[in-house]
């Protein structure tokens, strides 16, 4: 993605990355955003409800030309969680002709789906133009990926875990790195009243192995057993 601001480049555009929730998809377009505006890029960022509503607003009021305006003049247009659009087709119309405004004034374009496009029914035209560009998933991380998100996130909390405890986390292969994150929390919440040691963590990380392995829908005794 960050080869979208290498002004001397030639990107490919759009780019889409999908992947389960929790992987940590918006954290990435937001810190493209970031970046992208801290090199004076003009930026448009929005998940598909603030499209849809903004979009819907400007139907009622009048107030189309500004609204488009304000998403079609960018220098990289964002939109998070495509698979919310999926059957609202005046919003997704309305979103073929922001991708296309943007992508002939030489701007470009990043989209995040919880789902492939491909899965989503969406119109063929839309469909056809996000294929045009690279369509990739955001995998879980491995073994020592997560070692290092542990770590980073028990700095910004501006605690350490000792290497058993970093490692006993590390080692649940938790797909989700908001789970992952819960986990880390967790940890060092022991910590910090004295409690932390392993049999408690363990208890933690059973329950987050529990939930995250339940299917949609599942109750208490379904869990347990």
């Amino acid at each position: 993605c960050t080869r979208l601001l290498e002004s001397e480049e030639l990107p490919i555009s759009p780019v889409v990355i999908f992947g389960a929730p929790g992987m940590g998809k918006t954290h990435l377009l937001h810190a493209l955003a970031r970046r992208a505006a801290a090199a004076s890029r003009r930026v448009a960022c929005l998940n598909a409800e603030e499209f849809t509503t903004r979009y819907q607003t400007a139907i009622r009021s009048g107030g189309m030309e500004a609204f488009q305006a304000a998403v079609r003049s960018v220098d990289l247009f964002i939109i998070d969680d495509l698979q919310y659009l999926a059957g609202k087709t005046g919003t997704l119309n309305e979103l073929v002709h922001t991708i296309d405004a943007v992508s002939n004034a030489g701007g470009h374009v990043v989209v995040a789906s919880e789902r492939h496009p491909f899965d989503l029914d969406l119109p063929e035209r839309l469909s056809s133009r996000l294929a045009a560009g690279i369509i990739t998933r955001v995998e879980p991380f491995i073994m020592d990926e997560r070692r290092l998100f542990i770590d980073h996130v028990a700095r910004g909390l501006r605690a350490g875990l000792p290497t058993w405890a970093v490692e006993r986390i590390a080692g649940c292969e938790i797909p989700s790195t908001r789970v992952l994150q819960g986990a880390v929390h967790a940890a060092v919440a022991l910590g910090r009243c004295g409690r932390l040691d392993p049999a408690r963590l363990d208890a933690d990380l059973t329950r987050v192995a529990a939930v995250e392995s339940a299917p949609a829908g599942c109750d208490d005794r379904a869990i347990l057993e």
